[in-house]
């Protein structure tokens, strides 16, 4: 990757909550320092609407690692899977039984879950045995490690039981409650990525386990780790140049599509996330305005409100979120708005959930005004896609030089 002069910003989506990561990411207002950019719209919003506030999110404590603890534990290393080889390593309660134990390097089927390793613990009177598993799974498209566990346990039919905590973009943690033989247990469930795969530790605990075996099993689950680990992506990126004015990256998985100069000083391109049918399931779409006496800012702002309004026949429903970034010594400004809309092809009715969002990114240079938007839908109508559309705007945004 080619180094990039926006400075990297981390958009981390889960529950509607925008979390920017980058040390280098400022929230505060910027100064602008110029008067036609402060009255220019957009700064107040591209259309009107009302901000929410958004809960912030815990960390979750580091996982005990002590002198008791490794005393009732034994070290288990294992290199399973292929192409490349994955090597973990885990403290197991003393006296478990070993399962299942791939000693092979077994290769991932697509789309299936693929048991690694299976530990179980003693007999518990009145209830089944405590698990410790570790499973991996293919993954197709680009998407953050919240929202794959998160998409995860719903189509398992577990129940999440508290919050999802995000250790990183690639590492997760989240309790559930799941049913097996008719029994309820209690499950502590980690999620690593690794390149294009989701390495899975779990270990489900029955509702009557003592409280010092419960946090034993807890401690082991945290005592996971992965010995070696790829900086491969999900999925190839395809670097794409609109117009030598900058350059950005996308997953292979998205398609390019009308990149025109409409007129001198108007470039145009987007990109498409497309379903088996053809049918468009998220839209990414670039507007670079030149400016100049005869097209100033403000002209523009209003250029790409008509496009989003009429073109598109977007309804805004509420401006969600308005975060100032730091646009670093390649750009003036920079700007990103989150809103929830509905599209006028729907019977619009204001006491119905909203049922897509918009993402907007403006830049500015000098010469040049900027305009990056998302349309998906919400999580609450397509999750998964949802998930795959907002963490494509993320990694482009990211991409950008």
């Amino acid at each position: 990757m080619k180094k990039s002069y926006f400075i990297p910003v981390i958009i981390a989506l889960a529950l509607g909550v925008i979390y920017l990561t980058s040390n280098n990411i400022s929230t505060s207002k910027v100064d602008i320092g110029s008067d036609e950019l402060q009255q220019a719209s957009f700064l107040k919003g591209l259309f009107q609407g009302e901000s929410k506030d958004r809960p912030s999110k815990a960390t979750p404590d580091d996982a005990s690692t002590t002198q008791t603890f490794k005393e009732q534990t034994f070290e288990h290393k294992a290199k399973r899977l292929s192409d490349p080889v994955v090597e973990y390593s885990l403290r197991v309660p003393n006296g478990w039984e070993t399962v299942l134990n791939h000693d092979a390097q077994i290769t991932l089927g697509e789309g299936l879950l693929q048991d690694l390793d299976i530990f179980r613990g003693p007999i518990i009177i009145g209830s089944d045995r405590a698990e410790i598993v570790i499973q991996a799974k293919m993954l197709e498209h680009e998407i953050l490690a919240e929202h794959w566990i998160r998409d995860f346990i719903f189509k398992s039919g577990y129940t999440l039981h508290g919050e999802v905590n995000a250790l990183s973009e690639k590492d997760v943690e989240a309790s559930i409650i799941l049913v097996k033989k008719g029994l309820s247990f209690e499950s502590l469930m980690r999620v690593f990525i690794d390149q294009n795969r989701a390495i899975i530790i779990r270990a489900d605990m029955p509702m009557n386990i003592t409280p010092g075996d419960r946090e034993l099993l807890l401690q082991a689950v945290r005592s996971f780790k992965l010995d070696t680990r790829s900086i491969a992506t999900i999925e190839n990126r395809v670097e794409f140049s609109l117009s030598n004015l900058m350059m950005f990256e996308f997953p292979e998985s998205w398609i390019i599509k009308d990149h025109t100069i409409s007129q001198r000083d108007i470039i145009t391109a987007e990109l498409h996330n497309l379903s088996t049918n053809r049918a468009i399931q998220g839209l990414l779409h670039f507007r670079s305005y030149r400016i100049h006496e005869q097209q100033t800012l403000d002209q523009a702002v209003k250029l790409v409100q008509d496009t989003i309004r009429n073109k598109r026949g977007v309804q805004v429903d509420s401006l969600t979120h308005a975060l100032s970034l730091d646009p670093s010594s390649r750009f003036n400004f920079a700007f990103l708005e989150k809103y929830d809309i509905s599209f006028n092809a729907e019977s619009y009715d204001t006491e119905r959930p909203s049922t897509h969002e918009m993402w907007v990114v403006y830049l500015g240079t000098d010469s040049w005004f900027h305009v990056i938007y998302l349309l998906t839908p919400s999580k609450d109508i397509k999750f998964q896609e949802w998930a795959r559309n907002t963490r494509t705007f993320d990694l482009l945004i990211n991409s950008i030089n």
